[in-house]
């Protein structure tokens, strides 16, 4: 994280709790999940073509998602020892609710982007993904991360992959989905 802005986590959860946290994200009741919003502050508008998510916004002691207090949890570790070798992640006193995010099929993505481009106070942005595997390449849905020398990173989205960047640094966008992603 302190030498490229972003990490790449295999394996970041148990595996038989990243398990229930799938099951649990894909029975949440559809209604729950909205399009999402581009722009910021009062502003936001839901633009299809600049983003084709869908998203819900939970608690994290959500009792239907209860794998996702335990996510929390190791998200909130994560930070602290990241925080050993970057100083100003010691700053970091609370976070935004989690927020499930599904790429339907058919093209869904998220032009590129910054996620805090100025004003919010969010400092890292953490993806987990919750793709079944095997996840291929022509599956589309992948993370593309862009360097300051104009090159790039992409990041297949496989189940228990995470993905943790600085939010206000770290260009990225989301490729094409052709199957349905969540993360």
């Amino acid at each position: 994280l302190a030498a490229a802005s972003f990490a790449v986590i295999d394996n970041f959860f148990g595996s038989v709790e990243i398990g229930n946290l799938r099951s649990e994200v894909l029975a949440l009741d559809n209604s729950l999940f909205v399009q999402g919003r581009t722009g910021g502050g009062g502003g936001k508008t839901f633009e299809t073509v600049v983003r084709g998510d869908r998203v819900a916004r939970l608690q994290g002691n959500d009792s239907r998602v209860p794998s996702l207090g335990a996510l929390l949890r190791r998200a909130d570790q994560l930070v602290k020892t990241l925080a050993v070798s970057l100083p100003t992640l010691r700053r970091i006193t609370s976070r935004s609710q989690p927020m499930l995010a599904c790429y339907p099929d058919g093209g869904a993505g998220y032009i590129r982007h910054l996620d805090n481009p100025g004003g919010n106070r969010r400092v890292l942005t953490l993806l987990v993904y919750l793709n079944p595997e095997p996840w291929d390449p022509t599956d589309g849905g992948q993370l593309k991360l862009f360097h300051d020398d104009g090159s790039a990173t992409v990041v297949e989205p496989v189940l228990n992959r995470a993905v943790v960047f600085l939010s206000r640094k770290v260009w990225h966008e989301v490729l094409a989905a052709n199957r349905e992603r969540w993360a």
